[in-house]
């Protein structure tokens, strides 16, 4: 193990057993403190545990407080300093609040005398020195065997939580008002479905490095999980009056190793900002910069999905980079009067990037769903029903795909069978629209970024907005009888 980096220091502090009978022991937090230890080790973190086994005394309230205050005295100026907590929390009286071993909850007007305010990490906080301060919250657990209708206690409410003075706190719950912070019940012990999302993410095999794209890609690894497990919804919740405008979240936190099967280190934002399509022109800047956030939103969700199909042969990630490349040839040859806007090249820019990840995203979705069986389940719904659809579309391809795998050749039936699957995609509506729009199944960060791109186009007209961009990138590559019609919901 290389030695730590002194900019970066993290406390793991969990509360795994409770003095109360009444409140469930957590055995799962131990095992989830040893595993992110593991993983921030390996970004170069000096890592200090707090979770005491049986036999070694509990986190009191006063250990618990000290723990954090102390951890945020000893941080050094410039330094990352994680705080993580992982043990049972709830809402009480319109505050949200982590629970210590020995929290007596017999007496509900009592309750707040021996729970730790989530708040209380903005004091701690006052005084902290590091340039950047995560706190991270795994609670608000099921397990709690009290009358909630007599004494009050439920998951994260409408808690008006208070903004620390210091701006580089951020803090991050593993769930939202009213969810629960799943845990994931196995004969090996379990393990939290949010720290398991952290330790993926952390870990030096994911892209993700800033703080804000780390955060992003946790909640989408949270989302797959909830959905692989079958378990109620799970997103994280994000603290703070306007989150998204800290410095905090663009400091690079972790440490990722080099994909050797990436295409450079992000070409599609290169190939965006390198574009001779944009244009002289007073907005050009702002619609420039929108667009490159945008490809870079893109091109780390295409590298968050790939371990996913690792060895599918039909993504190309020079595909779009040729397109973009060719399109100043193409408009030269359009007698433009006026020349093209800003919108306009950002439009025509981001088309196929935006195609790619649609796509993407919905590569992540299908891989819970056998993608690379060709038996027929019977499926009536979702992306499984459609992939058994185009099976039975192209009985060939799928005798092929067996013929393949018969005699012995499995990596090349598995590729017919990625084959089916793409043409499933492409042909699946769902795959285009946002849950919001007939339960469509567009949904991550990229379409964020498609909202806030959407948000700087607005006042120039109507020119590029998400939905004018989701049908262009549809069309890439597509039928040009599609792309002619006008009789169709989205036409150009």
């Amino acid at each position: 193990m290389p030695p730590a980096n002194p900019a970066r220091r993290a406390c793991l502090i969990g509360v795994p057993r409770y003095d109360q009978k009444v409140i469930a022991d957590l055995p799962v937090v131990a095992r989830d403190i040893s595993r992110l230890q593991t993983v921030l080790e390996a970004s170069d973190y000096r890592v200090e545990t707090l979770c005491p086994a049986d036999g070694e005394g509990g986190l009191s309230l006063n250990r618990l407080r000290s723990s954090i205050a102390g951890a945020c005295r000893r941080a050094e100026d410039g330094e990352t300093l994680i705080l993580y907590f992982s043990g049972h929390g709830g809402h009480f009286r319109g505050k949200d609040y982590l629970i210590p071993c020995d929290a007596d909850l017999s007496f509900p007007e009592e309750f707040a005398d021996y729970l730790l305010p989530v708040d209380y990490i903005a004091q701690a906080a006052q005084g902290c020195r590091a340039q950047t301060l995560l706190f991270l919250v795994d609670a608000c657990r099921e397990g709690i065997k009290l009358d909630a209708k007599s004494v009050g206690l439920t998951p994260w409410g409408e808690a008006d939580h208070k903004v620390s003075d210091n701006r580089s706190l951020v803090t991050v719950l593993a769930c939202g008002r009213g969810q629960v912070a799943h845990i994931q019940h196995e004969d090996t012990g379990g393990y939290s479905l949010f720290t398991e999302a952290l330790c993926t993410v952390l870990a030096a095999s994911h892209p993700a490095t800033r703080l804000g794209d780390v955060l992003e890609a946790v909640d989408q690894e949270l989302r797959h999980l909830v959905r692989k497990l079958g378990k109620s919804p799970q997103t994280i919740w994000i603290l703070g009056e306007t989150p998204a405008d800290r410095r905090a979240l663009t400091q690079t936190i972790c440490t990722a190793a080099a994909g050797p099967q990436a295409a450079g280190p992000d070409p599609w934002s290169d190939a965006v900002r390198n574009s001779r399509l944009w244009p002289d022109h007073s907005y050009t800047g702002a619609f420039k910069d929108a667009a490159i956030r945008l490809a870079q939103v893109c091109w780390l969700q295409r590298q968050t999905v790939r371990p996913c199909l690792p060895d599918d042969p039909w993504v190309d990630d020079r595909l779009p980079v040729r397109l973009m490349s060719q399109l100043r040839a193409l408009t030269s040859q359009m007698a433009a009067d006026p020349p093209l806007s800003p919108a306009e090249a950002a439009l025509l820019l981001l088309a196929p990037l935006v195609r790619e990840a649609v796509l993407d995203r919905a590569r992540r979705q299908m891989a819970d769903h056998a993608p690379l069986s060709l038996k027929d389940i019977g499926s009536g719904e979702g992306l499984r029903a459609a992939l058994e659809k185009v099976h039975r579309a192209q009985p060939r391809m799928v005798r092929k795909a067996e013929r393949l795998r018969d005699t012995g050749n499995v990596p090349a039936g598995d590729q017919v069978a990625l084959w089916l699957m793409h043409r499933a995609l492409l042909r699946e509506p769902a795959v285009w629209s946002p849950p919001e729009r007939h339960g469509g199944l567009f949904d991550g960060p990229v379409q964020g970024a498609l909202a806030d791109l959407g948000q700087t186009a607005a006042p120039v007209g109507k020119a590029l907005t998400p939905e004018r961009l989701l049908e262009l990138a549809r069309c890439c590559y597509g039928d040009p009888e599609r792309i002619s019609r006008r009789d169709r919901p989205g036409a150009l």
